[in-house]
Order: structure tokens, then sequence, then C-alpha cells
């Protein structure tokens, strides 16, 4: 680092050389800040869209076994379809069967309802035959009486015929209403194994977007990761071209350089604009007087012009030394 005077700092700022320089800090600096804010955009959509890929995958996986799961019952359902048919067709079978008995039931009780017709009229003729007829009356009064009994029993059995019949016809009712039942759920279930199966397919499908979407990504931000790199190494070589070219010592926001006026102060050049953080507002290339001591931790603005600084100002050399200064000094 070269002591210089402040004037000479001045001419030195002013100059051709310092600015070009300058505008090639400014330059990869803002470059720099711009790929950092990208890198983060990048970043950030990056795992969005990774996240959004295992998320589409996981989603897709839980929906191929749904599908499975809907085809399988299904299978149940049609199985069970498939039986009750099979049972149903039997009882058609066993109803057919219980409807002849009960048609033979119905015509044996209308042969003896007829008989019974045919022996009251010939009752009713031999009565009017009188005594002629007196012994076919005894005998068709007891033939009647017979029929009366056979009807009777002709009647309980074809109400017993009848209602075996109802029984089988209702069950048989019920069997096709519970094989519909299952078709019904089968072909249901198959529908939705189907539709879920045609979503899996679409979350696959956005699963594969979103991981080509991370290829693109991560590919961009790796360029962006080398391209910080080459830009945050250009910046360490201008602050090494600073040092050489300007006789200073480079920090990262401050370029610093002996104070020939006093070996225990220097100069420093700002770097960046802060007015936060110092103990006075700081603009980029503004010129600022620190002690060996304390450093950029105390800034003070550069005298003003007219001040003789190779004689020394000894309040201001109390003021960033932390001495006092006597009343002869002041005077």
């Amino acid at each position: 680092m070269k002591a210089k005077r402040l004037d000479e700092l001045k001419t030195l700022l002013e100059g051709e050389d310092f600015l070009a320089w300058w505008r090639s800090l400014t330059e990869a600096r803002a470059a720099l800040q711009k790929c950092i804010e990208r890198y983060e955009v990048v970043l950030l959509e990056l795992n969005m869209s990774e996240f959004q890929a295992e998320l589409a995958q996981k989603n897709a996986i839980d929906t191929v076994y749904l599908s499975g799961e809907q085809e399988d019952e299904s299978a149940t359902f049609f199985a069970e379809a498939s039986r009750i048919e099979n049972e149903s067709m039997q009882a058609v079978s066993d109803y057919e069967e219980q409807r002849y008995r009960s048609s033979d039931a119905w015509i044996r009780l209308g042969a003896v309802e007829k008989n019974q017709e045919d022996s009251r009229e010939l009752l009713q003729s031999a009565r009017m035959r009188g005594d002629e007829g007196r012994a076919e009356v005894v005998r068709l009064e007891a033939l009647l009486q017979k029929l009366e009994r056979d009807r009777i029993t002709c009647v309980a059995e074809y109400e017993r015929e009848q209602l075996t019949k109802d029984q089988r016809w209702e069950r048989v009712e019920d069997l096709w209403a519970r094989s519909l039942e299952f078709s019904l759920l089968h072909a249901e279930r198959l529908a939705k194994a189907g539709r879920v199966k045609r979503e899996a397919e679409a979350l696959f499908f956005q699963a594969e977007q979103c991981k080509q979407v991370s290829e693109t990504l991560r590919a961009e931000a790796d360029g962006l990761a080398e391209r910080r790199e080459g830009i945050e190494s250009s910046i360490v070589g201008l602050s090494k071209e600073a040092q050489e070219r300007f006789a200073c010592v480079a920090g990262d926001d401050f370029l610093y350089w002996g104070s020939k006026e006093n070996d225990r102060l220097a100069w420093c050049v700002s770097l960046i604009s802060d007015d936060r953080n110092y103990n006075m507002e700081v603009v980029a290339l503004g010129t600022y007087r620190v002690t060996s001591r304390e450093g950029v931790r105390r800034l003070e603005p550069p005298p003003p012009d007219g001040v003789n600084l190779e004689e020394g100002d000894r309040r201001i050399e109390a003021y960033f030394l932390g001495t006092r200064v006597t009343e002869e000094e002041e005077a």
C-alpha cells in the first residue's frame, strides 16, 4: 500500500484508468447480483418442480393400486352375479316343475267339481221320479258326500301346491334381483377402474413432464453456478488488479491508501453505498478518513480544502486517536 496526499488520491480517482477499472467492477458486481437473483429463482422453481414430480409420481402409484382394487372388486361382483345367475336357472326349473304340479291339482279339483255338478243334476232328476228313483237318490247322495270330501282334499292340495309355486317364484325373482345388483356393481367398478387407470396415466405423464422441467432447471442452475463462480473470480482478479495498478489495499467494500500527512491515518474509498451499517452514510466512490486502530468502524469525511494536513489538526487527530486536546493546541 502506498501513502498518498488527499489531492493525489482525488487525481487518481478522477483518472481514466481508475474509472475504467470502476466500470468493470460495477458491471461485474451487477452481473453477479443478477446471476444470484436468477439462481435463487431457478433453485426455488427446481425444488418446486422436483416436489411436484415426486408428488405426482406417488399419487400415480397410489392411483394404480386403487385401479387394481377396483378391478378386483369388479371381478368379485361378476363372480357373485354369475353364481346367482346359475342358481336362478335351477330355481326357474324348480318353479316350472311346481307349476306343473299346481296345474295338475287344479285340473283334479276341476274334475271333482264337474262330477259334483253332474251328480247334482242326476240327483234332481231322480228325486223328480219319486219312488221309482229312490234307490238312485240314495246312491247319488252318498256319491255327492264322497265328492265333497274329495273336493275339500283337492282344494287343500291345490292351495298347498299354489303356495309352493308362489314361494318358488318369489325365490326366482329374488335371485334375479340379486344377480342384477351384482351385475350393476360389477359394471360400475369396471368403469371406475378404467377411469382411475386413465387418471394414473395422466399423473405419470405429469410426473414425467415435471422431471423434464427439473432437468432443464437443474442444467440452468448448474450453468448459473459456474457463471457465478466465474464472475466472483473476475471480481477477485479486479481486486488484485486494483492493488497492483493503484498501489492500495483492496478489501471487499473499500480500497485503502496510507496518508502522507499522518502515518496513523489512512484514506479509504467506498465501493458500495450503505446508509445503515456504518457511523455515517457511505456512498460509492466516496472518500473517507480512518485511523489504523478503528478502520471503517469509525469513518470521518476528509477535511475541507485549505486545511494544511501536513502541519496537522490536533482536534481531528484527537478525534481519531481518542485523546484530549489542550487549550494551547486548540488556540
